[in-house]
This record gives C-alpha cells, sequence and structure tokens, in this order.
C-alpha cells in the first residue's frame, strides 16, 4: 500500500535563467569577482618572456625536478594549456632557458673579443666574458 501523506509535491517549473532568450545569445557574462586581479592580453613574446623569468626563478629555487608545469602558469600568471601553446614540455620549456642564456653569452663574448686579433688576447677575453657573464646572472 502506498501512503498518500508522504508523497511529494513538484515544485512548478520556472524558466531557467541560462535558457535562450530572443535577443540573448545565451547567460549573462559574469562581472570579475572584486579581488581578482585584472586581466590584460599582452604579446605573445612579452609572455613567453614573462613565463620563461617565471620559470628560471622557480628552477633556481626549487629545482627542476621540484617544480611543475603546472606551477610555472600559476606563478606566471596563465593557464597550463596557455604554458603548453609555448612550450610542449618542461623539457621544451628548459630548453629555450638554455637558447636565452646562451644568447646572452654570446653577447658578452662578442663584445668581449671585438677587435682583439691575437689568439690569447681573444681567449682570454672571452674567459673573463664568461665569468663576467656568470656572475652577473648566478642563477640562469
Amino acid at each position: 500500500m502506498r501512503n498518500e501523506g508522504t508523497r511529494k509535491t513538484q515544485r512548478p517549473m520556472t524558466p531557467n535563467r541560462h535558457a535562450t532568450q530572443p535577443g540573448r545569445a545565451g547567460p549573462a557574462p559574469r562581472a570579475p569577482a572584486a579581488d581578482a586581479p585584472a586581466r590584460r592580453r599582452i604579446p605573445a613574446e612579452a609572455r613567453r618572456a614573462q613565463v620563461l623569468a617565471v620559470a628560471g626563478a622557480l628552477f633556481a629555487r626549487e629545482g627542476i625536478d621540484a617544480t611543475s608545469m603546472r606551477r610555472i602558469a600559476s606563478e606566471a600568471g596563465v593557464t597550463a594549456p596557455l604554458l603548453y601553446r609555448h612550450f610542449a614540455d618542461k623539457d621544451a620549456l628548459l630548453r629555450a632557458l638554455c637558447d636565452a642564456y646562451f644568447v646572452k653569452l654570446d653577447g658578452y663574448i662578442s663584445r668581449a673579443c671585438e677587435g682583439l686579433d691575437a689568439p690569447l688576447a681573444r681567449l682570454e677575453a672571452l674567459m673573463r666574458a664568461y665569468m663576467a657573464c656568470g656572475l652577473a646572472h648566478p642563477h640562469e
């Protein structure tokens, strides 16, 4: 036997606030939270440089193996998918950091050896430039 007194009553249907209405393509966009940082689009190269700087600092402070791609994305203020759009994996990011450092080192060496013809003078200038670059950028 069924007890009719405990039967739940159905609530009347209310319109779905997310349903498409004439003149509307979907739900109204939500305003950002008051404490949320304002996001702005920056050029891809600037974003890439920002990610490299954050990754380099994290690698130096916490170690390469201890630093995850998600942590790098979070610290850089980007999403993980955006990070992976720039770098396929952590190895690719590390290679990009090394490439950037060697471009910097090459600049030091080129300036130091400019105008020097004697092999010994060039070698000495190269070694000094190598040391100067390393001392100027100890965490890279």
